[in-house]
């Protein structure tokens, strides 16, 4: 009878654990992303890389659609109320069922998930070709912005939702300050009150300007596609108060620890030339994106795929900060530079900027 009795208490006790946990909420694509962060949030450091692993199995081998929105859609649909265990249990038996070894107790998979080939359908593939625009002006005591969206004809988009903007300022290839701005549903609309937003010039460092002449880049993660923005912006001389040092010297080489971070920095890079996404996003921290779906949607980071890296070197470092700058060369020949930023968090290295 004792036996019993433990038995069934211990049946009671795990069926309470499981209600515990959080489960994922598919209602809207934000509740999506929030809820599956809070659910990684509760694991260990390695069950939270495995998390995002086994959301990338799902993806690529329980969804068929035309469009990666699409996917994504089914995704959320099949996670829906379901916990941490329910999706590692999905994932193991998906990896399973294709022929490759992954569990939630594994080290993070090396190279990447394997990426199962999906046959090509562009026949009646819905039309996301959005584009963002931005007006930059002087605004006495900043900088001015008033981004605004449009369909490929020029119109003006209206959004349903509330939008999210981040705001980088960079002088001399260098980020100086980061600001986020909202963008209220029906924005555009002529009875609206948004106006845009300022970047106030007292927010930035004079030290850090060098010229002018400072760069802007604006995001917006919109449902349906991640819109980036690069503007220039002239500024009044009295805010550039930086002095460049010129040194006749060689600089002297960075600390053997420091020197370690460029793989990383290249790792990063080829992974997403690789179009390993899942690979990339384990060993970056970008604030810009608030959970993998983000990244994996990030129409910007898939024009690289393919692309070739042709330099990368380090730049600017110090023990807890690197700068690599890259440069590489799409499939149509164009060539572009990027910046790497690697900082060290928690006695650990991450990407945590890519520009």
């Amino acid at each position: 009878m004792k036996k019993i009795i433990l038995l069934l208490s211990i049946g009671l006790s795990l069926q309470q654990c499981k209600k515990d946990l959080p489960i994922i909420d598919s209602k809207t694509e934000i509740t999506f992303n929030s809820s599956f962060d809070e659910i990684a949030k509760k694991l260990p450091s390695l069950q939270q890389e495995k998390l995002k692993e086994a959301l990338y199995i799902i993806y690529e081998y329980n969804t068929k659609a035309k469009t990666t929105e699409a996917r994504w859609a089914i995704v959320r649909q099949l996670l829906d109320g379901k916990n941490s265990d329910e999706i590692f249990t999905l994932a193991e038996t998906l990896a399973k069922e294709n022929g490759f070894s992954w569990n939630r107790n594994q080290a993070p998979y090396p190279g990447g998930i394997p990426v199962m080939e999906q046959e090509t359908i562009t026949e009646n593939a819905p039309d996301m070709d959005l584009q963002m625009h931005a007006e930059v002006s002087n605004a006495g005591n900043g900088i001015h912005i008033y981004p605004s969206i449009s369909e490929k004809n020029g119109s003006k988009l209206n959004n349903d939702q509330a939008l999210s903007v981040t705001t980088d300022v960079l002088s001399n290839h260098q980020i100086i300050y980061t600001q986020k701005n909202t963008i209220q549903s029906q924005a555009y609309d002529l009875m609206s009150s948004f106006d845009g937003f300022t970047i106030h010039y007292a927010h930035l460092d004079p030290t850090k300007i060098y010229t002018n002449t400072l760069d802007l880049v604006i995001r917006v993660p919109h449902p349906s596609r991640y819109l980036s923005l690069k503007k220039q912006v002239r500024i009044p001389d009295q805010y550039v108060k930086g002095v460049k040092i010129v040194s006749d010297s060689i600089m002297a080489e960075a600390p053997a620890e420091i020197g370690k971070t460029n793989p990383l920095a290249t790792r990063f890079l080829q992974n997403i030339v690789k179009g390993n996404r899942s690979g990339a996003y384990a060993i970056s921290k970008i604030s810009d994106y608030s959970s993998f779906n983000d990244f994996a949607n990030d129409v910007t980071l898939g024009k690289l795929e393919n692309a070739k890296i042709t330099s990368n070197e380090i730049i600017n470092a110090n023990e807890k900060r690197v700068e690599v700058r890259a440069t590489l060369v799409d499939e149509k020949g164009t060539s572009k530079d990027y910046s790497v930023i690697v900082e060290k968090i928690d006695n650990r290295w991450f990407v945590t900027s890519f520009q």
